[in-house]
């Protein structure tokens, strides 16, 4: 347990200095909500909002919370949030490496497992990455959870069966995801031929119905959703193609996926239901076996099970998603143990061991460098451009990365080509006017400012920022106009 600690401060310590980017000044470093403890009741209550007001349309309470605890003790220095989420992970990395163990009494897979997820670069998106610690903090209560549930099973009383509820709570405050836990319990009983006892697992399930009429989940943000199930679950099965190919050769890392329409014909998508159907099947056989290989079974079914919040059969933002596999991979990753682990128990012991450390070294580099594609915003959105070219929202926080280096011109051109792609959003006018109006190009500038001004004719930054415009190319009654319509917008009772 000391190594896979140890491992993790390793490889991850050239994140810790990171700057925040991406979905971070939503969550964190704009968001007003996290820098007062006052707010935390509320938070708890749902009022989860972001810069301005934005209504953020999610219900992960002990995220919020952990980010308030993190602006307590380091403000707003990414530096302290890195560290934190690098703590998690190592936490989940060690629950991971206890829960393997109960479930196989086998120490040298369960440090295997343990190492070989504390390492892997295919965690960065959800370790690197600010916003992304809802994986890491739902999965460490996940973890626990189920090494509780188990205590309970072997050694009786209601002990640790409450302490598992109280986990499981946590991992469903922590992100929506961890109501996937009831079924993960019973992805336990089917693989180890365990008969689940309905009295103690029957409250879950209701728990989760009682939370689904409850808590809206920003289901209000899909109502207007133009896609069936139909057309969105091949996606799903395309990104197990995807998925099962980052866990063999973790390369080509990135951000933003995109929410891609698939169809069924498509060979990613026929691979997807092939290596499904195959893995699944190959599980009952083998835990039917003379032999009874419930590892491998409960491998392949948690890998299966943990993906179905992401299965798009609810419309999500994506089709797929690095850290979505947080949880996921420890199917893999328990299996490759079992396999590798099996062998340094053989006669192949020194060559199976040697690959092991090699795998363990080769993993560590990838997520070193994957680390220093998170450190700096523009290289993030650079890269990212080259997978995504099509993502405005990329063109557009680049071009705000650029300006703020004062690389203007290249700050225009990234806002052009955002416009371009979404010809519809007004912020990109109005930061592109800003950029224009810093440039002294003013006509430009409130072109920019009156179209985004017609496309939101609430948007009190365009009329601020073009009565500004309107000043400095000398049109002093145009700006007060601007100004006086801005103050209607921020007072409407006066």
């Amino acid at each position: 347990m000391l190594l896979i600690a140890a491992a993790g401060l390793a490889v991850y310590a050239n994140s810790a200095g990171g700057r925040f980017l991406w979905d971070d000044e939503l969550l964190v470093s704009g968001n007003p909500v996290i820098k007062e403890w006052s707010n935390a009741p509320g938070v708890f209550l749902g009022r989860q909002t972001g810069p301005q007001g934005a209504q953020l349309y999610m219900y992960r309470p002990l995220q919020f919370i952990s980010y308030m605890a993190d602006h307590y003790l380091w403000g707003l220095d990414a530096r302290g949030y890195h560290l934190t989420g690098i703590a998690i992970h190592i936490l989940a990395a060690l629950s991971i490496c206890w829960f393997a163990y109960l479930i196989s009494k086998n120490l040298l897979l369960a440090s295997i497992t343990g190492l070989l997820f504390v390492v892997s670069p295919l965690n960065t998106e959800a370790v690197s990455y600010i916003s992304g610690r809802a994986d890491p903090l739902s999965a460490l209560f996940i973890f626990l959870g189920m090494i509780f549930y188990v205590k309970s099973e072997e050694e009786g009383g209601k002990r640790y069966y409450y302490i598992m509820l109280l986990c499981w709570v946590a991992a469903v405050l922590s992100r929506e995801s961890g109501l996937v836990f009831p079924l993960l319990l019973l992805a336990y009983h089917v693989s180890f031929r365990k008969r689940p006892d309905w009295r103690r697992l029957s409250p879950l399930f209701l728990a989760v119905l009682l939370y689904a009429v409850i808590v809206p989940n920003g289901r209000n943000v899909y109502l207007g959703c133009a896609t069936s199930i139909a057309e969105r679950l091949p996606g799903f099965f395309a990104s197990i193609t995807s998925y099962i190919r980052l866990l063999l050769a973790p390369v080509g890392l990135h951000m933003e996926y995109g929410n891609r329409l698939f169809a069924w014909s498509d060979p990613a998508v026929i691979s997807g239901i092939a290596m499904t159907v195959l893995l699944i099947t190959l599980a009952f056989a083998r835990r039917n076996a003379r032999a009874g290989d419930g590892i491998f079974c409960f491998s392949v079914l948690w890998f299966f099970t943990a993906l179905l919040p992401y299965s798009n059969i609810l419309p999500m933002n994506a089709y797929m998603a690095e850290h979505w596999l947080y949880v996921p991979s420890f199917g893999f990753f328990l299996i490759a143990a079992k396999w590798s682990s099996g062998l340094m128990e053989g006669r192949f012991r020194r060559l199976s061991a040697a690959a092991v450390i090699f795998v363990v070294l080769a993993y560590s580099a990838m997520t070193v460098a994957q680390n220093r594609y998170w450190s700096d915003p523009i290289r993030f959105y650079e890269t990212t451009l080259r997978y995504a070219p099509g993502s405005s929202r990329l063109h557009y926080n680049l071009g705000i990365q650029y300006k703020i280096s004062s690389r203007l011109r290249d700050a225009i051109g990234c806002y052009s080509k955002a416009i371009e792609l979404d010809p519809g959003n007004p912020s990109y006018y109005n930061n592109r006017a800003n950029a224009y109006a810093q440039e002294g190009e003013f006509m430009k500038a409130i072109s920019d400012y009156t179209k985004a001004i017609e496309l939101d004719p609430r948007h009190v930054n365009a009329y601020l920022n073009r009565a500004r415009a309107y000043r400095e190319s000398g049109q002093p009654d145009k700006a007060a106009k601007d100004l006086e319509k801005a103050d209607s917008l921020i007072h409407p009772a006066r």
